[in-house]
């Protein structure tokens, strides 16, 4: 409801600054309480709800109604590899002023993606990659 207030862009930018603002909070998370555990979660919950929807929305209505699902699974493979790195990192990082400056580097580069990002139709054709 928001992104078709608003544009896509809008919630897809404030999900960034929002994921900014959670990478700032987990960073503390070794030592927290239980209630700055949930509220730090909280946020960066909030922060991916918001963006997840307007990308996949932007995702699915930049490419022609028949390439539609080929687009979709793209957007879902990119997402769960994503996800898996993500994962993998914070593991790997946790505890160290490595892992906030991941996130926050992560952060401010989808943020500035998302500045120059434009809504436009795609060709997924043979021909559009050569």
């Amino acid at each position: 409801l928001l992104a078709e207030k608003v544009g896509k862009e809008h919630p897809i930018r404030l999900s960034f600054l929002i994921s900014l603002l959670a990478a700032m909070l987990y960073f503390h998370l070794a030592n927290a309480s239980i209630s700055y555990t949930i509220v730090s979660l909280l946020v960066g919950g909030v922060g991916a709800g918001i963006g997840v929807s307007s990308m996949q929305a932007m995702n699915i209505q930049s490419v022609k109604k028949e390439q539609s699902g080929t687009a979709s699974g793209i957007y879902s493979t990119f997402r769960y590899i994503g996800g898996m790195l993500a994962s993998a990192a914070v593991s790997l990082l946790v505890g160290t002023t490595g892992l906030l400056v991941a996130l926050c580097i992560a952060g401010i580069a989808g943020f500035l993606v998302s500045l120059v990002g434009k809504e436009k139709q795609v060709s997924l054709s043979k021909d559009a990659f050569k």
